[in-house]
C-alpha cells in the first residue's frame, strides 16, 4: 500500500471496473463461499449470469471466464454448478486476512530476514521477488535483504515457500535479527507507509459504518452488488496489509475495520440468499 488512497464508495467502483470477469466470477465464488452455507459451496451457470449482469458484465464473457478458470484448475464444474477448487498449497496470496489475524504474535523488536548471500538478480527477477516482498510485508535494504518485523507465527515458512516459487534454483538463507540498536531500529520501521495504512484504517471503518446505515434502505438485489462492490475493495487491501505490530501501526483500528468487515457480512448474508433463491 502505497502512497494515499482513496477509501470510498466510489474508488470501490472503480477498482470494480477494472477487474476482469475472471477475477470478479472467482471473487463472487469466493464471496458466497464465506457464508459458510452448504448450499452456496457452489454456483450454477444461471446464478453466476444473472448475478454477473448485476455488475455490467456479459453472459458471453461470464460463460468464456468460467471456461478458462475451470481448465486453469481454479474452478470445479460439477453439474452445471461451479465451485472453488481446493488447493493444498499453503500460504497462497493474497493472503487470508482472518488468518493472519490468529497468526499474530508479540513482537520483541526483532526483524526477520531473506537473502541468497551474493547472488546478482536480473532485472526481471528482482521485481518479480519485490512485488512478492510487497505482498509479505517485506522491504529490500541494500546489503542486507529483505527484512520485517518478526510478528508473525510461520513467517519464514511463509516467506521462503513464496520466494521459493519465484526463483527455485535459489537456496535461500533466514535469520532473525535481534538486538538491534534503537536508532537502527527507527531507520527499519521508517521502510513502511506507516500513516497511509492507520489513514486506510480509519476511512475503512468510516466506510463500513456507512454502508451498514444504507442497507436498511436499499432492495435486496441492490445490498448484493453495493456490499460486494465495498467488501471485495476492503479485503483487497487488507490482504495486502504488511500486518505490522502494535508498537508501529494502529492495530485497535485495524482490528476494529476486520470486526466491521464481519459484521458486514453477516448483515448481508440474509439479503445474498434471497437473491440467490430467487435465480
Amino acid at each position: 500500500m502505497k502512497g494515499v488512497m482513496e477509501v470510498s464508495f466510489q474508488a470501490a467502483e472503480a477498482h470494480l471496473q477494472a477487474a476482469s470477469a475472471d477475477k470478479q466470477i472467482l471473487e463472487l465464488l469466493s464471496a458466497t463461499k464465506g457464508f459458510l452455507q452448504e448450499n452456496l459451496s457452489d454456483l450454477s451457470a444461471k446464478q453466476l449470469i444473472t448475478i454477473g449482469t448485476y455488475f455490467s458484465m456479459t453472459e458471453a464473457s461470464i460463460r468464456m471466464a468460467l471456461s478458462r478458470q475451470s481448465k486453469a484448475g481454479k474452478l470445479l464444474r460439477q453439474k452445471g454448478r461451479y465451485m472453488l477448487a481446493k488447493n493444498q498449497k499453503p500460504f497462497l496470496l493474497p493472503r487470508f486476512w482472518l488468518d493472519l489475524g490468529r497468526r499474530s504474535m508479540d513482537w520483541k523488536y526483532d526483524w526477520f530476514l531473506i537473502n541468497a548471500a551474493d547472488t546478482k538478480f536480473s532485472t526481471t527477477l528482482m521485481r518479480r521477488l519485490n512485488q512478492k516482498a510487497e505482498l509479505l510485508g517485506l522491504r529490500n535494504l541494500p546489503s542486507l535483504g529483505w527484512v520485517r518485523p518478526n510478528n508473525l507465527i510461520d513467517l519464514k515458512e511463509e516467506v521462503i515457500y513464496h520466494f521459493s516459487q519465484v526463483a527455485p534454483e535459489i537456496n535461500w538463507f533466514s535469520a532473525v535479527l535481534t538486538q538491534i540498536p534503537c536508532q537502527k531500529q527507527s531507520e527499519m520501521q521508517a521502510g513502511w507507509p506507516i500513516a497511509s495504512l492507520n489513514q486506510f484504517y480509519t476511512d475503512g471503518v468510516q466506510l463500513m459504518n456507512e454502508e451498514k446505515v444504507k442497507l436498511a434502505q436499499l432492495s435486496d438485489q441492490d445490498v448484493l452488488v453495493r456490499s460486494f462492490t465495498v467488501g471485495r475493495f476492503i479485503i483487497h487491501y487488507l490482504a495486502q496489509d504488511p500486518w505490522l505490530p502494535k508498537e508501529m501501526v494502529d492495530v485497535e483500528m485495524r482490528q476494529k475495520l476486520t470486526d466491521q468487515l464481519i459484521a458486514y457480512y453477516q448483515q448481508i448474508m440474509p439479503h445474498w440468499l434471497k437473491v440467490l433463491n430467487q435465480v
